[in-house]
């Protein structure tokens, strides 16, 4: 297996995990693993903290929480490579990344101001100016400060989860998927869970 790891120093690591001879033992029962750096990419001068992937078409998103730009790779075994940028609506710091478990491989990023775009990642072709969004959105004013998270529906149904620091719960949301929005409409709201707690959600 090949994972991926971000760093304190800007870099996202693509690591080949094999069972070998001649490499760490882990496990205490003689098995040895060997890991190989099949790749490394510095983005930025910042902490990567934010990694997702698409396993539908090997795709990682990753970026930081301190800068307004989400770096996309081609996962391919042999292609490597980082493919576009997507950046967040009012290049404000990135809160989140989410990917729509769809056909269409469409990039949510959203901000720390909960602004929200929509980038088509099959355009990507390697350019090094940021992605222009399908569409932007906002999400509902109790939500700022979002974490999304993805979630799949019955019967094929897109939907995404929310979190934030105000509303002590999680709502989910219907994704508008490639027919976009209205400019600055607000997505519709599905449901909303309340913490009985009052804590800070989290998903």
């Amino acid at each position: 297996p090949v994972f991926a790891v971000g760093t304190l120093d800007g870099t996202v690591r693509f690591i080949h995990v094999a069972r070998q001879k001649g490499s760490i033992d882990l496990s205490g029962d003689g098995i040895q693993i060997t890991m190989t750096i099949l790749k490394e990419e510095r983005l930025c001068t910042h902490p990567i903290t934010c990694l997702s992937y698409n396993p539908r078409k090997r795709k990682l998103a990753a970026g930081s929480f301190s800068s307004s730009m989400a770096f996309v790779f081609c996962t391919e075994p042999n292609n490597l490579c980082i493919v576009g940028l997507a950046e967040t609506a009012d290049s404000k710091p990135l809160s989140s990344l989410v990917w729509s478990m769809d056909e269409y491989s469409c990039l949510l990023v959203g901000s720390s101001e909960g602004r929200m775009s929509c980038v088509d990642t099959i355009a990507m072709s390697g350019s090094i100016e940021p992605t222009p969004p399908l569409w932007t959105s906002c999400l509902p004013k109790s939500d700022r400060f979002c974490k999304l998270a993805n979630a799949h529906g019955a019967k094929g149904n897109n939907f995404f989860c929310a979190s934030s620091n105000e509303n002590k719960g999680i709502t989910c949301y219907s994704f508008p998927g490639m027919k976009g929005l209205t400019e600055d409409s607000t997505i519709e709201t599905m449901h909303r869970m309340h913490n009985r707690f009052n804590k800070e959600g989290s998903i």
